[in-house]
């Protein structure tokens, strides 16, 4: 898919190929700023044109992470956040391609933290969404949204974490309410003691 200025027409859209050869051009999935399309036409040599595109995101696959908040205790005595340099934050991480939501959060908890899915029983109730803006190497500088999807999880035995993405870990005292980090584990602490309260 790619947004465009039509050279013709004057006109912004959204097209897939079908529409931009309906427009008598392609941007063939090229990146923003100027690039090549494609002429299409029927009779004659296919040229290459240059032109500026206007776009709002790049040509690139959806932003969104997911985690587990891992909690101890039934109820919740403590749970678990990740050390970095500047912040609190989660074991997470980019969803790869073909992964479900909870692949991805089961993957980067045994990959950041050595935690393996059957030491943790998700709540099948809980399903914690954040969204906002980030601009990173993974967006070329762009000023791109992202989501991410949080599961809560209970540890079901004792197990050693392996940190290997951050600087240390702690656990915390489930003490309601909480002011760690308020861009996503705030919110993400809150809305699970909503859920808990709610049972």
């Amino acid at each position: 898919m790619c947004q465009f200025i039509d050279w013709k027409l004057g006109a912004t859209g959204s097209a897939s190929c079908k529409l931009c050869k309906a427009f008598d051009f392609c941007c063939a999935g090229k990146a923003p700023g100027h690039t090549q399309f494609t002429l299409w036409q029927t009779t004659r040599t296919v040229q290459l044109y240059t032109f500026s595109l206007v776009t709002r995101h790049p040509p690139m696959s959806e932003l969104k992470a997911c985690g587990v908040l891992v909690t101890r205790g039934d109820p919740i005595r403590e749970f678990l956040l990740m050390r970095h340099p500047t912040r609190w934050d989660l074991p997470k991480g980019h969803i790869d391609p073909g992964e479900t939501e909870i692949e991805c959060a089961l993957r980067e908890l045994r990959e950041e933290t050595g935690i393996s899915s059957d030491a943790v029983v998700l709540d099948p109730e809980f399903r914690f969404t954040h969204s906002y803006q980030v601009r990173s190497g993974r967006t070329k500088g762009e000023l791109w949204p992202k989501t991410l999807v949080v599961f809560l999880g209970r540890l079901t035995r004792d197990v050693t974490l392996e940190t290997t993405e951050h600087d240390g870990y702690q656990w915390f005292p489930w003490l309601p309410p909480h002011r760690i980090q308020e861009q996503t584990i705030d919110p993400l602490l809150a809305e699970v003691e909503h859920s808990l309260a709610r049972t």
